[in-house]
């Protein structure tokens, strides 16, 4: 998001616009060039040698492009990044990282060069050159294989928000590895040097596509250790979703609030534009049919690559609220792993900005096709049958960032305990068994979390059956747990996954507060719910088993955490790339971060830890927490300051040790 200007009085639509900056054009002044030198924000181009030609999208000027003899030279001066940084660079792209008096610099060399900056003129050279017009277009069709951004829909956005700002995108091609490079003061705020993995899909015949792989990422205008403040927050979402088989027409209502002092005419959120089913060969569209205010008056947008652009038609004032309609519709249901379910949950099903502008109360309306059974986070409303259809009413009354709604072959039993309604979806047949046993268990964790955590946030619990082994997801008010939860003995696999069902209980339990009561800003904070959730869980474990099994989890959380090495701190592990990139994540963040939890706790006594929790939660109520709330809250409650501490241990790469 961005401060926002009023859309222009008879402007092209967006998807027009859009489409012009996505196909751009050669001018017909090419020029030789020898020698030059580029300099923007924390990166340095040379052209050595080569021919330069202008870029126009339509008429309007855009940037130039480059085909002959380059280098690159990207510095980063963000310390807290360097760890990420040095290890993705080398385990992730063909480039080396190195130590430098300025900085942590990365460098190649490129054959050809797309810089796109409206409003800058091309590099000075000699006029009469041959126009690379070749070499341009293949340019752009090895480029367009990056479907997870669209810098035409940034050059759009600047247009209309901000066009004075400042925003660079430069594409390299021809050097050690494929690459992107963009400084954004529009929107994203960042300067981010991008390279491109080829993305191998399951099948030989399925195009391949580029993954993108963050190397570096500096915030413009603020610390890396600050979270970034959104502009708009999404602050209500109303689904209808109506789906038969495979296929589902949704419509979304929502409000959307100026956070800002400045008017806001041009909204910039993520819609997923496809839906991968279990082949590449099978992805299908989303679409986006039509965006409408509350009144009726129809809404300009364009629909791409993951992300929605919106033209008010008229501006938000700060502090004040718009509504939108959004219709949707497509085969979008694909079953997992031809099992008999579908779900909407952990992707962009409806537009969304970033988790820190998601702050939403919501109410869902689900209407499927029998023999389907509709499940949906909150507490429900109302459910219904009628004649062919199954309909399920529910509403989550608190701010909060993950709806989820699924339907399949579920036996949904209500069950009500010590006051609190509990919901158990077994998957494909009736397991009353089971729904008696997790109600009580998940009856006795809440009990036991209550006292230094507060109330459970929610009157009422839904869990359900995932036709899987091993895990478990925690959305607003629902468990998802696989299959040994319901049936611990039905095979080997269940017999093995369930001796460690307790404590993954207790862990997704705990989300509830960590994760959903007090929620994560951004990546760099997602600790806030991984590893306090997982904390937790060991605290049970504690109160179930004693001492010695409690101590047995900190060993082990010791152990991840060394076995991910230095590859980076706790706030950058979900930038690790790489092979070990999964092992090396979960070692951070239930690794590292719950052991950090663990040297405080014995290291300021039981009694204030108990407190520091109750205290996080009753302050931070349906808000965010963050590193820096914590070492405040400990400060207070201990009378001396931990910058240090997190200095070390969370911002750095250094392993803390257990006091004795």
């Amino acid at each position: 998001m961005s401060l926002l200007a009023p859309a222009l009085s008879g402007a092209e639509t967006f998807s027009v616009q859009v489409d012009r900056y996505a196909h751009p054009t050669l001018g017909k002044d090419a020029a030789v060039i020898a020698n030059a030198t580029l300099q923007v924000g924390h990166m340095k181009v040379t052209l050595a040698k080569g021919v330069v030609a202008p870029v126009l999208a339509g008429t309007e000027p855009i940037g130039f492009f480059f085909k002959g003899n380059g280098s690159w030279r990207y510095v980063s001066a963000t310390v807290e990044e360097y760890p990420v940084m040095r290890h993705d660079a080398d385990k992730a792209t063909h480039w080396k990282a190195r130590d430098e008096q300025d900085g942590l610099a990365v460098t190649d060399s490129f054959d050809d060069l797309l810089w796109l900056a409206p409003g800058e003129k091309p590099p000075a050279g000699t006029t009469g050159a041959a126009i690379p017009e070749n070499a341009f277009r293949h340019h752009l069709e090895a480029f367009a294989r990056r479907k997870s951004d669209s810098v035409a829909q940034r050059l759009a956005y600047r247009a209309r928000a901000s066009p004075s700002a400042a925003f660079s995108w430069v594409e390299f091609s021809g050097g050690k590895q494929e690459s992107i490079w963009f400084r954004d003061e529009v929107e994203s705020h960042a300067e981010d040097l991008i390279a491109l993995k080829k993305l191998e899909f399951d099948s030989a015949n399925a195009p391949w596509e580029w993954a993108v792989e963050t190397i570096s990422d500096q915030p413009i205008g603020r610390s890396f250790r600050e979270p970034p403040q959104p502009e708009v927050v999404l602050t209500r979402v109303e689904p209808e979703i109506e789906a038969a088989g495979e296929h589902a027409k949704i419509r979304v209502a929502e409000t959307w609030e100026n956070a800002t002092k400045e008017p806001i005419s041009t909204l910039h959120v993520n819609l997923r534009s496809r839906v991968f089913a279990d082949s590449a060969l099978d992805i299908r569209r989303n679409e986006l049919l039509k965006v409408e205010t509350a009144g009726g008056h129809a809404v300009d947008f364009d629909h791409r690559d993951g992300r929605l652009l919106l033209a008010l038609p008229t501006p938000i004032e700060p502090g004040r609220s718009v509504t939108l309609a959004f219709d949707m519709e497509g085969n979008v249901l694909p079953p997992p792993s031809h099992d008999s379910y579908w779900l909407l949950g952990f992707d962009s099903w409806f537009p969304s900005p970033g988790l820190n502008g998601s702050d939403f109360t919501c109410r869902l309306k689900v209407r499927v096709k029998k023999p389907f059974v509709p499940i949906a986070s909150g507490a429900v409303v109302a459910r219904r049958e009628e004649k062919d259809w199954n309909s399920l009413e529910t509403e989550l009354d608190h701010p909060i960032f993950l709806p989820v709604v699924l339907a399949g072959s579920y036996h949904v039993e209500d069950v009500v305990k010590d006051g609190r309604a509990y919901h158990v979806a077994s998957y494909a047949y009736v397991n009353h068994r089971a729904t008696e046993h997790l109600v009580t268990l998940a009856s006795q964790i809440i009990k036991f979390y209550e006292p230094f955590l507060g109330p459970f946030p929610w009157k009422e619990f839904t869990i359900v059956e995932i036709n899987s082994y091993g895990f478990g997801v925690a959305p607003p008010g629902t468990m998802f747990i696989t299959r040994e939860a319901f049936s611990p003995h039905e095979d080997d696999l269940t017999t093995m996954f369930s001796k460690s069902l307790t404590a993954r209980f207790a862990h997704e339990i705990a989300h509830q507060w960590w994760g959903h009561q007090i929620k994560w800003p951004d990546d760099e904070e997602e600790w806030m719910s991984e590893s306090f959730a997982e904390y937790c869980s060991a605290l049970q474990v504690r109160a179930q088993k004693g001492n010695g099994a409690y101590n047995q989890v900190v060993r082990d959380w010791e152990g991840r955490m060394k076995d991910s090495g230095v590859s980076a701190t706790l706030p950058t592990a979900n930038r690790i790339e790489g092979e070990t990139a999964f092992r090396d994540r979960f070692g951070l963040l239930y690794g590292r971060g719950p052991f950090l939890l663990a040297v405080i706790h014995r290291e300021i006594g039981e009694e204030k830890f108990l407190t520091f929790l109750k205290t996080f939660q009753s302050n931070r109520k349906w808000r965010t927490g963050s590193s820096a709330l914590t070492a405040d809250l400990l400060r207070f409650l201990t009378g001396r300051s931990w910058t240090e501490f997190f200095d070390r241990y969370f911002w750095s790469t250094e392993w803390p040790t257990l006091p004795r």
